[in-house]
Parts: structure tokens; sequence; C-alpha cells
């Protein structure tokens, strides 16, 4: 699929949420635990995808993808030290979580 002319995938780095919100459905499915890959194995993979396919937007599919933000903030420096050229959007995340 492309989008803007760029070769797009979605990509899942984690699975669950610690969070307890009323309407999701992990709080059963996940029992409140949220489990992630290594920000370095999530830079291995875009990187991977990048040379590999030419992808050049990445769609984070993830319940949760800002679960850690010292994770999140290793993966964006990350992208900005390696100069990886993508562009990227995320599925699930908290707008209060800190």
């Amino acid at each position: 699929m492309e989008v803007d002319g760029r070769t797009s995938c979605t990509l899942t780095t984690s699975r669950g949420c610690p969070f307890r919100c009323a309407f999701c459905y992990n709080t059963v499915y996940n029992r409140n635990k949220w489990r992630g890959m290594s920000s370095a194995k999530v830079l291995e993979k875009i990187r991977f995808l990048a040379d590999r396919y030419k992808i050049g937007n990445i769609y984070f599919h993830d319940d949760n993808f800002c679960a850690s933000l010292p994770r999140v903030d290793e993966i964006t420096k990350g992208l900005i030290r390696e100069k990886i050229d993508i562009q990227w959007g995320l599925l699930g995340t908290r707008i209060d979580h800190d």
C-alpha cells in the first residue's frame, strides 16, 4: 500500500496495556500487562523494512505504543540518530499518560 507516494506497512511492537479503562478489552484479555519489544529490536525491524522493502511509512498497531515513555524516547531518538527516513503514526496511546 502507498500513502503520499511512499510504501506503507503496519508494525506491532508491543501487546497489552497496564491501564484499566472500563471500555477496553485489555483488562480481561491481557490482564493489564504490557509487553514490548526493546527499542533496539524495534529499530532493527524498522531498518530492515526501510532497507529491504523501501518502506517509507510505518503505522504502529500496538494496544498502547506509549506505555513505556523511555522506550518511545529511545525509538524516536534512534530514528533520528540512525537517519532512518520514515514517516510514522500510531494506533494506541493514552493522552493523560506522563
